[in-house]
């Protein structure tokens, strides 16, 4: 199985707690968890991980918003192989096209089985 990392920015710990267990014990991948922009930022530039989720409806206190941090990714990458998955609260048509023009690669709602998805869906496009 190939080694895979993720980098998961969640402000909610519930849902951190939720994503962590299931990334770990049901696809068997490495999880950091990050809360704030700047770290987030930072673990993404440092670990370059195969998946960075980020949830889009948190601001930090500079206002960084999760589509300023997509962004940043997005630009920082040179060779774009990592895949950017995007949390919404909600499927939002607008929201979305907002995070898939900022350099999301996936977007998908906060809820259990939109983790499910993003599971199956990444292991297909990492085999």
């Amino acid at each position: 199985m190939k080694h895979v990392t993720v980098v998961l920015q969640a402000s909610d710990p519930i849902i951190a707690r939720v994503c962590k267990h299931k990334f770990e014990k049901i696809a068997g991948w490495d999880i950091v968890t990050t809360t704030g922009y700047k770290d987030t930022l930072s673990e993404a530039q440092t670990t370059r991980p195969a998946i960075l989720i980020v949830e889009l409806d948190v601001a930090d206190e500079q206002g960084h918003t999760g589509i300023d941090l997509i962004i940043a990714v997005a630009e920082s990458q040179e060779t774009p192989t990592m895949k950017i998955v995007a949390l919404g609260d909600a499927f939002d048509d607008i929201e979305k096209r907002q995070a898939i023009e900022a350099g999301a690669t996936h977007y998908y709602a906060k809820n259990d089985s939109s983790i499910m998805d993003i599971i199956h869906e990444m292991q297909k496009e990492l085999e």
